[in-house]
Order: C-alpha cells, then structure tokens, then sequence
C-alpha cells in the first residue's frame, strides 16, 4: 500500500457494527492504537486497524479487503442525500 491511511472512530464503529462510543473505549483501554493532533478527532492507522481486527478474530483476508470495505461505505454514504 502506497499512500498511509488513517479511519475515523465512526468508521471502524460502522466496520464492526458497534458505537463509537465503543471503539473510543477500545483505544482508551489500550486495545486499539490510535493518535490524534491537539484536540482533533482520534485517528487510527489502517494497520493498526487491521492488526485489531484480526486479534478479535474478525473476518477480513487482507488489509487490501479492508481498503475496500472502507471506499464502499464511504461510497455509499456520498449516495445518500442529507436531510
């Protein structure tokens, strides 16, 4: 993978089916890498992502899978008009 990419907690909450709130207390307990810049949002690396993904047995072949999972549910949420 050429270009270093980063999910947002609300993506991977949308990847696992769970909240936010959810993933915020996996980093919080150290389960789940992440960083953030000053006061940002939390960022996760998609590696670090994929690594905790695959320690809790969920099922994705390849960070390249993941990739994709990732640019359909960002293609899908363009499709949907805003209220």
């Amino acid at each position: 993978m050429s270009k270093k990419r980063f999910v947002t907690t609300g993506e991977i909450a949308k990847i696992c089916e769970v909240s936010p709130k959810t993933v915020i207390a996996w980093i919080e307990r150290k389960q789940l890498r992440s960083f953030r810049i000053g006061r940002g949002p939390r960022k996760v690396t998609l590696a670090d992502l994929y690594d905790f993904l695959g320690s809790r047995n969920f099922p994705i072949a390849s960070l390249e899978e993941l990739t994709r999972m990732l640019e359909e549910q960002s293609t899908r949420e363009e499709l949907v008009p805003a209220v």
